[in-house]
Order: C-alpha cells, then sequence, then structure tokens
C-alpha cells in the first residue's frame, strides 16, 4: 500500500474513533436533558419526539463541530399524548351536538301521516272487524305519526331515533307488517316487544307493547295482530304508541317512514275490495219497482183463481 494511502487510512480510522467516542459519552440525566462532552459550541434539539431533547455542550476550542442528535429518552417516547389527548364534551341536557343536529337538519322529511281517511271509510263497522283492512300497515285503528327519524333523543343517554313512533289509543290492534316467525322481548327500554323476522333475516321492531298476543317462536303472517299499543320501556307515561323499526337482512336499520306510507296508501287502494268481504250491507241495493195494485189483473174469473 503506498504511502499516500496508509496516510488516507490512518485520517479515516482516526475520524470513526473519534464518532466512536463521541457516541456513548453522551448521557442521559434522567430528567429529559442530555449531555454530551464533546467539544462543541452549538445546541442541538430534536424534533422528532413530543417532548424536546436538549444537549448541553461546552466550548474548549475555537472550532465549532454539530453535535450529533441525542436519542431520545424512554421518558419522552413518540407515542405521548401529553398535548394530542382529546378530551371528551360531557352534553347538558337536551344538548345536541353540532355535527349530529347538521345531519338532523339536513334529512329529507316528508309530512305527517294519520289513518283518519282509511277509519271514516270504514264507518259504523265494528272495530273487532276493522283489522283486514289495515293490510300490512302495522296499527289497526286511528293513529298518526311524523317523519321522526334520527331526531335526537336523551334517555337512557343521548341517541338518535331509528324508527317511526305511530301514536295510538292504548289497546289498539298491533299487526305484523310480514311473514315470519315471532319473538316476544322484555327490556328496559323498548319495554315488551315483538320482532317479526323473515327467511332472509329482514326483520321488523314493534316496542312499547301493552299486550302481546303471540307465543314466542310463533310463525305469522302480514297483518296479523300480534299485540297492542301500549307505553312500556322508557315509554312509560307518556302517550302510548309503537316504536316501529325495520332492519333488512338483519343489518343496520333503515328509515321505515316510506314504507309505512307505502302500506297505508295499498291499504287505502284496497279498502272497496275490503269492504265488499266486511260489510255487504252497506253497499246500497237497487230494488226493482214494485207495481201499483192497480195494475195486477188478478179477478175472480181470470187465470189462477180468486185469492180467498
Amino acid at each position: 500500500m503506498s504511502s499516500l494511502s496508509r496516510a488516507s487510512a490512518g485520517a479515516l480510522l482516526a475520524v470513526t474513533a473519534s464518532l466512536a467516542l463521541a457516541v456513548p459519552a453522551l448521557a442521559d440525566k434522567g430528567d429529559g436533558t442530555t449531555t454530551t462532552s464533546s467539544t462543541s459550541t452549538t445546541t442541538s434539539t430534536t424534533a422528532s419526539s413530543t417532548t424536546s431533547t436538549t444537549l448541553a455542550a461546552t466550548s474548549t476550542t475555537s472550532t465549532t463541530t454539530t453535535a450529533r442528535p441525542a436519542k431520545p429518552t424512554t421518558t419522552t417516547s413518540s407515542t405521548t399524548t401529553t398535548s394530542t389527548t382529546t378530551t371528551s364534551t360531557t352534553l347538558a341536557p337536551g344538548q345536541v351536538p353540532p355535527e349530529v343536529q347538521a345531519q338532523i337538519d339536513a334529512y329529507p322529511r316528508t309530512p305527517a301521516g294519520s289513518t283518519v281517511e282509511l277509519v271514516d271509510a270504514l264507518g259504523a263497522i265494528a272495530e273487532s272487524r276493522r283489522t283486514p283492512a289495515f293490510g300490512r300497515f302495522p296499527v289497526a285503528g286511528l293513529a298518526r305519526w311524523s317523519h321522526d327519524w334520527l331526531f335526537p333523543r336523551h334517555t337512557p343517554s343521548f341517541h338518535t331515533h331509528e324508527g317511526t313512533d305511530v301514536f295510538a289509543r292504548r289497546g289498539t290492534k298491533v299487526l305484523s307488517p310480514t311473514a315470519g316467525t315471532a319473538r316476544v322481548s322484555k327490556g328496559s327500554i323498548g319495554g315488551l316487544a315483538v320482532r317479526v323476522t323473515q327467511p332472509d333475516g329482514t326483520y321488523w321492531y314493534l316496542a312499547h307493547l301493552d299486550t302481546a298476543t303471540v307465543e314466542d317462536g310463533e310463525e305469522v303472517v302480514a297483518g296479523q295482530v300480534v299485540g297492542t299499543v301500549g307505553d312500556t320501556g322508557n315509554a312509560k307515561g307518556g302517550a302510548p304508541h309503537v316504536h316501529i323499526e325495520v332492519h333488512p337482512h338483519g343489518g343496520e336499520a333503515l328509515d321505515p317512514k316510506p314504507l309505512l306510507d307505502a302500506y297505508y296508501a295499498e291499504a287505502l287502494a284496497n279498502l272497496p275490495a275490503v269492504l265488499d268481504r266486511l260489510a255487504p250491507w252497506v253497499r246500497p241495493v237497487r230494488l226493482e219497482p214494485l207495481p201499483d195494485d192497480a195494475a195486477l189483473d188478478v179477478t175472480p174469473d181470470s187465470p189462477g183463481g180468486a185469492v180467498g
């Protein structure tokens, strides 16, 4: 090896050795500050940690060198959440988070509905015989409902409404909107409830019932009476109603109001045929006029003889 090469190699080894000695000289003080014995006249701060690490340096010569960034201590991990912790906001009674209120305000709504037209058309037909007239609409009597999907609810804690409340007189019959298997349950929120599940997993949930008229596990058909309107669960003491949910294929709840509106419109359209079956006596019957007595050619000598 040439003398020049030997000199270069020697210089390289000297630099490497000085760097190797400089690294072990970094000392962790345990309080987030690290010092070095390197003869540096500058101060360096790491930027890769949530807590800055300062390198203290002393100057022993007029030559300036840049200290190697210190390794962060175990107390200043990048996962430290001191400056990034999000504090949850406690809602005041009746308060709605602004982002949720924005969703509620933006949701497209349809007009409120009621069964007044159908009930009036049924006239004097006994209430006990009116059930078929409601078809798949789940409340067989005078009822009203609004588009209350996503409306705020605060009991037992804040949440949005995932159904439609149909208000009716206590004891009004509740019908299954579909064919399937009925399950009866009791809970602190839904109270007495009936869930009807179709073969494809879609189910209707009917809550706050006063009574259930089916057995748990019973197979039912659309339009069958499964219970009566009440105020059980967290509806206790309020206006009697049925909380109605629909879950396609057993998944998340779907806004049921469009379906309820469609089922009510279907019941109105089918009403004339239903009335024919329910109360044929209310239809006007055309009677042919009877002939008056003078037009009758009945005399003792007439064929057929006298009546007497």
